[in-house]
């Protein structure tokens, strides 16, 4: 699958190697699985095998395997699973999955993969006009963004000393690697990181979208710029969990995925905007992940609003964007940044200063004031993205605050409910991955101060959870004056004293190393931090 470049060649052939990929992944017979039949795609040699479960208690019963096939990879939030064969055992592997109690879906983990960029002066002649077209300027006269404010970008990683993001990296991960490093081998994350949020107005290199948004590095593609659908899924899941407020992907091909397409469900369900390169073969065929339902596919267009002759396009492209400028590269330095891969994140930037305009704006008010105020061009559905227009219509959407009497916690994990707050209660019951319960009364600290939740599950048990498991959303008050911080913790920046009984937003939730939790919070008036939550109750 080719990602955001000028297409050459290589692109091309790369491209026909998609299609006939994407011949391979046609359907061959049925498996029963359970009531209904699964369809069960060709197995790809070498390729993991992703399965998509109808619940929770199905997903445990997937249990470790079937034959040659072991799980490797669980994804509690979308119930999913990723099953490795031995070589040659593939299709005997799906054939057996997909016999499984409670399979809904089964599928070949299709591959991504990221061209390099031209570094080639002819594409670009530096930044004024791309941020000129879009409104750029005329849009840091309004905001210039948020640090309460997240893009993700998930890509090859990201350069984090380069000075251009200095103080606005938070954490990442690598799901290529497996681990909390999030270095960029392959530099396409370091451009695209530099196209949504490089610093402006600091006398050195470029300036990027959202000068004060802060970034999370989102590693999926690996240093020769290929990775996989369950890299990918994974990462739009942890961004989302993580409080993602836009997720930007500049890699896609033409094999869609139907566990994926969950995950951006997922993500947008949890309020993050998601973005993605419509990509660069000069096609109008359905590119994915930019083509899924509820996802803002981005093209590319120069400095007379047409799009690039190498632009996809299409009744399922969305939104264009100038494609070739100056962005940050690997080594602190400066370089061209051509393609889709460069006009989603410029877009991602924009986003981000809409979300810092009214960070009380729900996705659906972002997502139409983004798309409803684009300047009208040939060959794209909504037309070019126009910052500050966009920004007058998101900043006049009604500030609300969730209804009381709403705030639930969501299980990451299997929890215990317990009759009282302290791990030497009765256990009651096991709340499995996935499932909900309504907190019902204040938070409370046990004699070692870890904080623990009362709460009351659908089929009307009540008991206590540890709070440092699941992650809660919707709304609360403080039971006394609180400090609104900048992150979680008691020596954090405070940003304003919320007042007693005063009704947040609960966008999420975190713990210390010692059981404490933190609700990440936003007032009524558009701040966003983290309140202590034994001070907190519906």
């Amino acid at each position: 699958m080719s990602v955001s470049a000028p297409v050459s060649r290589r692109a091309s052939t790369a491209a026909l190697a998609l299609a006939a990929l994407a011949l391979l992944a046609s359907v061959i017979p049925t498996a029963a699985a359970g009531p209904a039949a699964v369809k069960i795609p060709k197995a790809r040699p070498g390729a993991a095998i992703i399965v998509t479960y109808r619940d929770v208690p199905s997903l445990n019963r997937g249990g470790a395997g079937v034959g040659s096939a072991k799980a490797v990879e669980t994804v509690e939030s979308l119930n999913v699973k990723v099953f490795r064969a031995n070589a040659g055992q593939e299709q005997k592997a799906m054939n057996l999955l997909a016999r499984g109690t409670g399979v809904v879906a089964i599928e070949t983990d299709v591959p991504v993969e990221s061209t390099v960029t031209p570094n080639d002066r002819y594409w670009v002649s530096g930044n004024k006009w791309a941020h000129d077209r879009v409104g750029l300027r005329t849009a840091w006269d309004k905001t210039r963004g948020s640090s309460g404010t997240v893009i993700a970008i998930l890509d090859s990683g990201l350069e984090v000393s380069h000075p251009e993001f200095s103080g606005r990296v938070v954490p990442g991960y690598d799901f290529v690697e497996n681990d909390t490093s999030t270095n960029d081998p392959r530099g396409h994350g370091t451009m695209s990181a530099g196209a949504a949020a490089a610093r402006g107005n600091n006398s050195i290199g470029v300036a990027g979208g959202c000068w004060e948004c802060r970034i999370m590095p989102v590693r999926v593609l690996s240093k020769n710029g290929t990775g996989y659908a369950s890299w990918v899924i994974r990462g739009i899941i942890w961004a989302a969990d993580r409080g993602a407020d836009v997720i930007s992907m500049s890699f896609g091909g033409f094999a869609p995925s139907s566990a994926m397409a969950g995950a951006i469900t997922y993500a947008r369900n949890r309020g993050a905007v998601v973005l993605a390169s419509a990509g660069n073969d000069a096609s109008s065929a359905a590119f994915y992940p930019a083509a899924y339902p509820g996802v803002i596919a981005v093209a590319a267009s120069d400095a007379s609003d047409r799009l690039y002759s190498w632009s996809n396009r299409g009744s399922w492209v969305d939104l264009a964007a100038p494609g070739c400028f100056t962005s940050t590269r690997t080594g602190k330095s400066y370089g061209s940044f051509c393609g889709t891969s460069a006009s989603t994140p410029l877009v991602a930037g924009i986003v981000g200063l809409m979300r810092s305009a009214n960070p009380n704006a729900t996705r659906n008010q972002v997502e139409y004031a983004l798309l409803s105020t684009a300047t009208r061009i040939a060959n794209v559905k909504n037309g070019r993205a126009n910052a500050p227009a966009a920004i007058n219509v998101v900043r006049t959407a009604p500030r609300t605050v969730a209804a009381a009497g709403t705030l639930n916690a969501k299980m990451k994990i299997g929890t215990i409910l317990r009759s009282g707050p302290d791990t030497s209660r009765t256990a009651l019951t096991t709340l499995p991955v996935g499932s909900t319960v309504r907190v019902t009364g204040g938070f409370v600290s046990d004699s070692k101060g870890r904080t623990w939740a009362p709460v009351r599950t659908a089929s009307g048990k009540t008991g206590y959870v540890a709070a440092w498991l699941p992650v809660f959303t919707g709304s609360a008050a403080p039971t006394a004056n609180v400090i609104l911080r900048a992150s979680p913790s008691t020596s954090a920046r405070a940003i304003v004293t919320v007042a007693k009984g005063t009704r947040v937003t609960v966008l999420g939730s975190t713990a210390s190393s010692t059981y404490r939790a933190w609700l990440k919070v936003r007032t009524a008036k558009g701040q966003i931090g983290y309140m202590a939550a034994w001070l907190m109750r519906p």
